[in-house]
Order: structure tokens, then C-alpha cells, then sequence
């Protein structure tokens, strides 16, 4: 174990070392005050270093803090983008889902408005129709004139001097041939009146060498149907 050393006061450091337990040293008279002095000094530098410490840990501390605020708003930030990413590819989906279901809807709605609207026009024609039927039929029943006044206008569409043959239902012939005298008919263009079972109770062909002329009262009805539904289109 190595000695202890007091260099000699005034000697050189090369010259000579002698052991301290061996050295006398008197008392000096401040040196009953080191310790009042020596305490404070070291208190002092034992506070220094310890608030030295405190403000290194509380730097740390601090800085230990802030970077977990950075490193909590940047996760929060990213779980914010990714749930906006995801909420709004959700809303894109539903939208184009709610887009069709409109468009489906829409269509839906105009097939329906196009099938009412066909159904509505081939009732009005319907109603026209039979509305005509029931006029046109009433008139040539109840109007005894109403019938020979067809009969001349066809007439007239013939050929004058020539021979003429008439027919009519079979229920109409007597009513006929009681008023065939009425019609302008030349005497040299006789009309001989037929019975016809295929012709409808208020319709009558005419027949001659060269044509025929007929009223037909279905077929009236028919072409005013036609007439109707496509002035409704």
C-alpha cells in the first residue's frame, strides 16, 4: 500500500518526499473555523449540482413531453386521414348506391307514366267510338230518311244508266223497298233491293257491272278508331 507524502515546505519536488504521519504541523489558530467554512461551500455546491440535475430532468422531462404530444398528434392525425380516407370511399359508395336506386326509381316512374298514358289514350279512343256508335246508330233508327239519304249519296258515286243492285239486312229490306221511291234514280237505272244476311243491320252495299260502293257501319267505326288513336299519338 503506498505511503503518504507531505513535500518538505521550501525543499524541491525532485529533492525529497517524507511521510505525513511523520510531519508536525501546529495548529493554526483559523483553523478551528474550516468546518464553518468548508460546510457552506460544500452545501452549496451540493445544491447546485442538485438543482443542475433538476433542471436536466425537468429539460428531459420536458422534452420527453413534447415528443410524445408529436408523437400523439401525428398519430392522431394519421388516424384521422385514414378514417376521412375510409368515410369518404363509404359516402362515395353510398351515394352511388342512392344514385341508383333513383335512377331505377326514375324509370320505373317513366315506364309507368307511358303505360298510363297508352291506357288513357286507347280509352279515350274507346269512348269515342262507342260515343259514335251510339250517335250514328240512334240516328239511323230513329231517322227514317236518315238511311235513303246514304243510299243516294252512294248512288251517286255510280255511274248513271246502268243497273244497280242494293243490299241491305234482311230486316231492313221491306223498309227499304217502301222508300226506294224517295232516291233520285233515273227510270232508264233501275235498283233492284237484295237481301244480304253478311251485311250489318245498318249497313248496305251497292253493286253494279262496273264496281261496288259500301257503307259498312263496323268498318265506319273501325277507321274512325283508327283515325282517333292516331290523332291521340
Amino acid at each position: 500500500m503506498p505511503s503518504l507524502f507531505k513535500r518538505a515546505g521550501g525543499a524541491p519536488e525532485a529533492v525529497r518526499h517524507v511521510p505525513v504521519s511523520t510531519v508536525a504541523v501546529r495548529p493554526s489558530a483559523d483553523e478551528g473555523d474550516l468546518a464553518t467554512i468548508v460546510e457552506p461551500l460544500v452545501a452549496r455546491e451540493i445544491e447546485a449540482r442538485w438543482q443542475a440535475a433538476l433542471s436536466e430532468l425537468k429539460a428531459m422531462d420536458e422534452a420527453g413531453r413534447r415528443a410524445l404530444v408529436i408523437e400523439r398528434e401525428a398519430a392522431l392525425v394519421a388516424a384521422q386521414t385514414a378514417g376521412y380516407a375510409q368515410g369518404l370511399s363509404q359516402a362515395r359508395a353510398d351515394m352511388q348506391a342512392s344514385m341508383g336506386e333513383v335512377r331505377r326509381a326514375y324509370h320505373q316512374l317513366e315506364s309507368d307514366r307511358l303505360a298510363f298514358m297508352e291506357e288513357c289514350k286507347r280509352d279515350v279512343a274507346a269512348l269515342v267510338i262507342k260515343i259514335a256508335e251510339v250517335i250514328l246508330r240512334a240516328e239511323l233508327s230513329m231517322n227514317p230518311n236518315a238511311m235513303m239519304t246514304l243510299f243516294a249519296k252512294a248512288y251517286d258515286e255510280l255511274v248513271a244508266q246502268r243497273k244497280v243492285l242494293l243490299f241491305v239486312h234482311p230486316e231492313q229490306l221491306e223498309h227499304v223497298v217502301s222508300r226506294s221511291h224517295l232516291l233520285p234514280i233515273p227510270a232508264d237505272g233501275p235498283l233492284l233491293v237484295r237481301a244480304d244476311a253478311t251485311l250489318d243491320k245498318h249497313s248496305f252495299r251497292l253493286e253494279d257491272d262496273l264496281g261496288s260502293v259500301r257503307y259498312d257501319l263496323p268498318g265506319v267505326l273501325r277507321q274512325l278508331e283508327t283515325e282517333v288513336s292516331c290523332g291521340a299519338v
